[in-house]
């Protein structure tokens, strides 16, 4: 009997973290809708998407409504996130990362005339927390819509601080998706990339995620998280440039790590920075303002 109760209860578990992964699944979904092609997604198409039964994907919808994560779009018969979701992010996360990186982006973006961002890894891929655009016609990648570790700058910028030992303990046995030709799809491809950057002080990629993009990141070390800035633009544009723009980069990175240096004394504790930083102290001290 005792054994028989365990089974039950085991299955019952299994069930919930299935469904609670169906409708996190579900969230992911609903985040790739852009208001400005359409404006939500209908239980069938969500269905294609996760490859399950339209049953299970409407019963998850309903729950995720009366939550108020999601809601109906009556025009359209389909779903759509609501606002909750970005209360919950903004009093979850550490926003004040971004009201410090904001006003820096700026002035990166308007002295270089390309796309800058802040970046954060999050599991095999990396995301902008904050973007911002020289101009109103610069392509941009707005936040939260991300690019893969291995094949973006701001990925391989925030694998700077491994060692090959920790490194190969990690990515050994992982075999990269090909978006390009120039896509590194093995680790030790892409640990020469890493090594690489450790010894410019800088990242750099020039079609490896899109064969019109390039694009340059530089870490920023601090207390709290490892972040990234980055620029992007045409490739050949960036690749000219990457001495100038690695600077800049440097500069702003320098003024950030800074920033969160000084908010993380004010909290009574100090932390180290990694010795091999001290190629992008000196670019730091050299950048004009």
């Amino acid at each position: 009997m005792d054994e028989t109760r365990k089974t039950q209860r085991d299955d019952g578990l299994g069930s919930q973290a299935a469904t609670l992964r169906r409708g996190i699944r579900l969230l992911n979904a609903l985040s790739t809708v852009d208001g400005a092609q359409h404006c939500c997604e209908t239980v069938s198409r969500l269905a294609r998407l996760l490859e399950t039964h339209k049953s299970q994907v409407s019963r998850n919808l309903a729950v995720l409504t009366d939550l108020g994560l999601v809601e109906r779009c009556s025009d359209h018969r389909g779903y759509r996130l609501t606002w909750a979701l970005y209360r919950i992010g903004m009093r979850g996360h550490r926003h004040w990362m971004v009201e410090k990186a904001s006003k820096p982006l700026e002035w990166l973006a308007r002295r270089v005339g390309l796309s800058t961002y802040l970046v954060i890894r999050s599991g095999p891929g990396v995301y902008p927390l904050w973007s911002v655009a020289p101009d109103d016609h610069t392509p941009l990648s707005p936040p939260g819509q991300g690019w893969s570790l291995h094949a973006s700058a701001a990925g391989t910028a925030l694998l700077m601080d491994y060692d090959r030992e920790t490194f190969f303990e990690e990515f050994a046995e992982t075999r990269f998706e090909r978006y390009t030709a120039e896509t590194p799809i093995t680790a030790e491809h892409l640990w020469e990339r890493v090594r690489r950057a450790k010894q410019l002080g800088y990242a750099i990629q020039i079609g490896e995620w899109d064969p019109a993009l390039g694009a340059i990141a530089v870490p920023v070390v601090g207390p709290f998280e490892s972040l990234a800035v980055a620029v992007s633009g045409d490739p050949e544009r960036v690749a000219d440039r990457a001495a100038e723009l690695s600077r800049a980069l440097a500069f702003t990175a320098g003024h950030l790590r800074r920033e969160f240096r000084n908010l993380r004394i004010q909290q009574g504790a100090e932390y180290n920075v990694p010795r091999w930083l001290s190629r992008l102290s000196f670019a730091e001290r050299h950048q004009k303002g």
